[in-house]
């Protein structure tokens, strides 16, 4: 999800930094280094833009 989904709409009323520290430390949210907790992708037609990454087993699937 994008950033701004993040903090918007996933982690309304919530510190969304704490939420991802915690949520990186019970494996639920994929870094994309130790010093950054969002990834960069690059998405067609847009260009780069940071991204959370959840496993796909935390959202019922089996696959990360």
């Amino acid at each position: 999800m994008t950033t701004s989904a993040w903090a918007e709409e996933v982690c309304r009323g919530l510190n969304p930094q704490a939420v991802a520290a915690a949520m990186i430390e019970r494996g639920l949210l994929l870094p994309q280094d130790e010093r950054h907790r969002a990834k960069s992708v690059t998405v067609p037609g847009v260009g780069k833009i940071r991204t959370y990454h959840v496993p796909a087993a935390f959202l019922g699937g089996s696959d990360d």
